[in-house]
């Protein structure tokens, strides 16, 4: 899906597309990272462009999408696969990489 630069605030109304792959909401108007949890149904979902969003601007962007969105491989035009890493026996816990990041995500 794309619906890049059209000025659009809030995801909202897309829950429903579980089978959705790419989602291109680059240069808009996005600033609440809850909106994302609109996204979280669509289980396939590898690409996300949000880029040039005011959101972006968070010094944890990348972090906080990969957070939102763990099946996600690519966040704008990098690839996540190098800066995530299952946890041994946990196919729903994700560690980023001390290589990439100094920061490690616990999982409880």
């Amino acid at each position: 899906m794309d619906i890049a630069s059209n000025r659009i605030k809030k995801i909202e109304n897309i829950s429903h597309l579980t089978e959705l792959q790419e989602f291109w909401m680059n240069d808009n108007l996005l600033e609440s990272w809850s909106d994302l949890d609109e996204l979280k149904g669509a289980r396939s979902l590898e690409t996300v462009y949000l880029e040039r969003n005011p959101l972006q601007k968070d010094p944890q962007y990348r972090r906080k999408v990969m957070l939102a969105l763990p099946s996600v491989r690519q966040i704008d035009a990098t690839f996540v696969r190098a800066l995530l890493q299952r946890a041994p026996g946990r196919a729903d816990c994700f560690h980023v990489c001390p290589s990439v990041l100094a920061t490690s995500l616990a999982c409880g």
